[in-house]
């Protein structure tokens, strides 16, 4: 229905239906003994513009289960604090307030919405820093049991929640640490006693963490053995490029029978997808100048002088295996092949 000035009327709102389930079979008993009394028809008159209201909203697809649960029982009480204690008076609380309505807890899909403020930050919270260093501070002045020095009238006690405060430093990839040892020297004999490293210090100069970093710098970040030198280098912790494979390469030793295992379990895949990638192998170039890979009943992969890095990736089952092999072998398949 449109009015004179050719906009539609604003369809009101109806108001909550305070009617128990006693009430409501008997005025349905009524109503089939024709037996109906004034105030009925209030009641039969409310039920009715409920269920127009009801049907005009979901043909607009504007309802749900929250605001049916408020047109018939009203805005449902809680104890959230937000109900219990009472806000300051800002703008955006009396905004919210105009914004009520009748109470009804159906909103009016044209009345423009106060906008919320969104949750979260967009920052790491402390619980993302798994490998970071957590140091407990006490408080310097008060400890649990103490009297409150506000009021004084009660003991303050230890509270669930610690305060949490993040502060990221800087470091090189791997730090040193220098152990002075104190030397004492006999006056009379000359015998020189020496102090020993704490047994927590360990006989090796890299541990194990350095070589797995050097290892996951090189591997898994592609981070060259001679640029991670010059940044050890220019932070004062000088790591030299072939130390570094030095160290690399006993992890290597570690790591063959869980890549033997790969192998073997990715031989049994059933979809693998391959590609090769021509590299340059030091030791191979210094073979084919020598002539060492043409030898008399040689394989055919033997005498290629070209050098390929080969990427399978083989599935199996649920699982998917990556496993690269570099040198005169390369993965082609030919028509003869398959």
């Amino acid at each position: 229905m449109k009015s004179k000035m050719g906009k539609k009327k604003k369809q009101k709102t109806p108001q909550p239906l305070e009617i128990s389930l006693e009430e409501t079979k008997e005025l349905l008993k009524r109503i089939d003994e024709k037996k109906l009394e004034d105030k009925d028809f209030e009641k039969i008159k409310a039920f009715i513009k409920s269920f127009v209201f009801i049907q005009r909203l979901l043909e607009r697809q504007k309802l749900s289960i929250k605001k049916l649960k408020n047109l018939f029982w009203g805005n449902t009480k809680t104890e959230k604090s937000k109900n219990i204690l009472p806000l300051p008076e800002t703008e955006s609380n009396k905004a919210e307030d105009e914004g009520e309505g009748s109470g009804s807890g159906i909103e009016d899909p044209k009345k423009k919405k106060v906008e919320k403020k969104k949750k979260g930050h967009g920052k790491n919270g402390a619980s993302a820093y798994v490998g970071a260093e957590v140091v407990y501070v006490s408080h310097k002045k008060l400890k649990a049991g103490q009297l409150c020095p506000d009021c004084k009238n009660a003991k303050i006690y230890k509270w669930y929640k610690d305060g949490i405060e993040i502060r990221v430093k800087g470091s090189a990839p791997l730090k040193a640490t220098v152990y002075r040892l104190e030397k004492l020297r006999c006056a009379l004999c000359g015998k020189i006693y020496t102090a020993e490293l704490p047994e927590e210090v360990g006989e090796d100069k890299y541990d194990a963490e350095a070589r797995s970093i050097i290892s996951l710098l090189k591997y898994g970040s592609g981070f060259p053995y001679n640029r991670l030198e010059n940044f050890q280098k220019a932070l004062g912790v000088p790591v030299p490029a072939s130390t570094q494979w030095d160290n690399v390469y006993p992890v290597f030793e570690t790591a063959v029978h869980p890549y033997e295992v790969l192998v073997r379990q990715a031989a049994q895949g059933d979809l693998f997808h391959i590609d090769d990638t021509g590299i340059k192998i030091l030791s191979i170039i210094k073979e084919n100048k020598e002539k060492k890979a043409v030898e008399e009943g040689a394989a055919d992969w033997e005498k290629r002088k070209a050098t390929y890095t080969t990427g399978i990736i083989s599935k199996v089952g649920d699982h998917v295996i990556v496993l690269y092999f570099s040198g005169r072998k390369y993965a082609i398949v030919t028509r003869e092949s398959r």
